[in-house]
């Protein structure tokens, strides 16, 4: 056998060589093959995403209770808005103030319309019967809901 290598030692560098290409030529086929199947995933996902992401406009309630007097606004809106959104376009108008207080644990309101919540109360929000209070930054409004304070 190691007289037929040394015999024809030009094939069996070429017979190396070979199969070096074909080691490469798989591994780089096996590699595009699993692009183009991440690219069709990518693809569909976005169709999908393409769907959901249509933005339509939606009624909302907000209301205002102080303990001495309470104040509605219906609001018509976008449902990709959020409700820190919204009570920043109401500050904003003057319409509604507020100032923000940042925990670890989320963002709270006070000094509603001027009003401070008395010592170890703090002022509460409300999706429906929900309350939501330190969660301002994630909710999004929904349509048909009432959002109060």
């Amino acid at each position: 056998m190691k007289e037929f290598y040394v015999r024809h030692k030009d094939l069996s560098i070429a017979i190396v060589v070979g199969l070096i290409y074909l080691v490469v030529f798989l591994f780089v086929h096996a590699v595009l093959s699993k692009e183009d199947e991440l690219l069709e995933v990518s693809v569909k996902d976005k169709q999908e995403s393409s769907e959901d992401s249509q933005i339509h406009a939606i009624k909302i309630n907000f209301v205002i209770d102080n303990g001495i007097s309470t104040k509605s606004i219906r609001r018509s809106v976008f449902d990709n808005e959020t409700l820190l959104g919204l009570l920043e376009d109401l500050r904003s108008e003057g319409t509604f103030t507020y100032k923000k207080i940042s925990y670890t644990y989320g963002l709270a309101l006070d000094h509603i319309n001027g009003f401070k919540a008395p010592q170890g109360y703090k002022w509460a929000v409300y999706d429906n019967d929900e309350e939501i209070t330190y969660q301002l930054k994630g909710v999004k409004l929904q349509d048909g809901h009432t959002y109060s304070i």
